[in-house]
């Protein structure tokens, strides 16, 4: 490692989250998809991932919020 890199803490790929959930369906590469299409991606991207704050009030924001409130209640 370089003299700029190490004191770089690294973390696992896939590790960091996007902050909000427009980067998410970017990510998961249904941005431009239907709603029922996305909806679908974030459904599985939940199973095996925890929302942060900030995403979550995003995905409550924008009408993916249903989504959280079901996981809850599962």
């Amino acid at each position: 490692m370089g003299k700029f890199t190490d004191d770089v803490p690294l973390r696992p790929s896939g590790s960091v989250q996007p902050p909000s959930v427009h980067l998410l369906l970017r990510k998961l590469h249904v941005a431009d998809d239907s709603a029922a299409v996305q909806a679908r991606a974030l459904r599985k991207w939940l199973m095996n991932n925890e929302p942060g704050a900030t995403l979550e009030h995003s995905m409550r924001r924008n009408g993916f919020g249903g989504l959280l409130d079901n996981r809850a209640s599962a």
